[in-house]
């Protein structure tokens, strides 16, 4: 009706999904018959440094950050040369902590300037700290200490 891609159908379609997960929306009620079963995370195994790159990639990190070692990316800074500094940005804080701080809190340090001047906060999501396995998490503070 407004010049969107999905079809009436298609939005009734989305409406009900969205709705069958949230009981409140819905009056309380769960909608459909059989309770949802959550899937456990899997565990995952390997080398952290593997880990944390393939996090980097499939969270999309470089979109915003860029390559590392290459071009940097739209907002944010560029990560490459990010070890060699990370342990001297905020004081008191080894590497480790400030790359595992700036992922899980970003708000917590704002690098002062972004390729398109100063960097704003609220521009990192928020929610890596719950979105992440732990060892993606460990993993991404692995590779990005790599970084020199």
């Amino acid at each position: 009706a407004y010049g969107g891609p999905l079809r009436p159908d298609q939005v009734r379609d989305l409406a009900s999904y969205v709705l069958n997960w949230e009981a409140r929306a819905t009056g309380g009620e769960q909608a459909g018959s059989a309770a949802a079963t959550p899937t456990p995370a899997p565990v995952l195994t390997g080398d952290p440094v593997d880990i944390g790159k393939a996090a980097y990639a499939a969270k999309g990190c470089a979109g915003c950050h860029g390559e590392p070692g290459g071009a940097g990316g739209g907002i944010g800074p560029n990560l490459g040369g990010l070890a060699t500094r990370a342990g001297s940005t905020v004081a008191g804080q080894s590497a480790e902590e400030y790359i595992h701080t700036s992922i899980v809190n970003p708000n917590a340090y704002v690098v002062p300037e972004c390729p398109t001047g100063a960097c704003a906060a609220g521009l990192m999501p928020q929610n890596f700290g719950q979105t992440l396995a732990p060892e993606e998490l460990d993993g991404l503070v692995q590779y990005l200490l790599t970084l020199e």
